[in-house]
């Protein structure tokens, strides 16, 4: 079929897709950008296929982001992350099963809400902070996206943040480069672009489709980020900052084995994933103030 993933038995391509991420050679990932964006907007309920769509488009995005189209691509995408983000269901099912001698004989099943940490019924969007019985693909999907964030707005808009640096005052400049690992790209960017120039000049300007090609494959995006779309993530780091500050109840005093030997509690791991998903939801918010300092006395 050409390399056309949309041609094959949608059941089926699932299960080698995220072979696509890991090839070194990015010509097929590239080439089904619009399939990948097509299954994860899509109103199927084919939730493997989304999921794999888009840790590809993670991938590509880290990658080759200038590959990427603003209305066919880039758009679409992020308008079902604001769907994910903020439309998740707060509802979820909880089954009760009574057993005979190690055995299941009668199994009830009731809807009720999702719980905050602290175990009230949750009033507000969905995110990964809530507990959930039963968890739906809308609140997977949810989670997976907001794990997705901070590599989408980083890679895809690079040069709006370096262009925001430039603004700043030179020390400032290279220590939020440094804390971020873009010194080593910026130089690149500038030592490409100089090199360009010069080679551009001595060959009397007839490079148009080659430098065309070179800034698709830049790895530094070069697109702005919707404020739209950035008042959406902005609402939902604030709103798991806010879930953070509630106290943590566990409803069992059960063990998870991690590894093979080491066993964590229920409460520890609770501790544990609120200090790391408040943490993902501060550098998310970090990266945004550093693309748009005014955003700072707002947020």
């Amino acid at each position: 079929f050409g390399g056309d993933f949309a041609q094959y038995d949608q059941n089926k391509v699932k299960y080698f897709l995220p072979v696509l991420s890991e090839l070194s050679n990015s010509k097929l990932l590239i080439q089904n950008i619009s399939n990948l964006v097509g299954w994860f907007v899509s109103e199927n309920d084919n939730f493997g296929l989304k999921t794999v769509a888009l840790s590809n488009l993670v991938a590509l995005v880290q990658r080759f982001p200038n590959v990427l189209d603003k209305e066919k691509h880039i758009r679409p995408v992020e308008a079902k992350f604001q769907q994910l983000l903020t439309g998740a269901s707060l509802e979820t099912r909880k089954t009760i099963s009574t057993t005979l001698f190690g055995v299941r004989i009668v199994s009830t099943s009731s809807a009720c809400n999702v719980t905050e940490i602290d175990g009230a019924p949750s009033r507000d969007f969905f995110t990964c902070m809530n507990n959930s019985y039963d968890y739906s693909e809308d609140q997977i999907l949810n989670v997976h996206v907001f794990s997705s964030l901070y590599y989408w707005i980083f890679h895809l808009y690079q040069a709006q943040l370096l262009e925001s640096r430039k603004k700043q005052s030179r020390d400032d400049i290279v220590s939020k480069l440094e804390h971020f690992g873009l010194t080593h790209d910026l130089m690149e960017r500038q030592a490409g672009v100089h090199s360009d120039e010069r080679a551009s000049a001595s060959r009397g300007g007839d490079d148009e489709n080659a430098a065309s090609e070179g800034q698709r494959l830049n790895p530094i995006g070069c697109f702005t980020l919707d404020d739209s779309f950035r008042q959406v993530v902005i609402n939902i780091c604030l709103r798991i900052l806010s879930q953070v500050e509630r106290d943590l109840v566990g409803e069992t005093s059960t063990h998870m084995r991690l590894g093979s030997k080491y066993f964590i509690s229920d409460m520890e791991w609770m501790r544990e994933f609120t200090e790391a998903t408040s943490m993902e939801a501060v550098r998310i918010l970090d990266l945004l103030c550093l693309m748009d300092p005014a955003l700072v006395s707002v947020i």
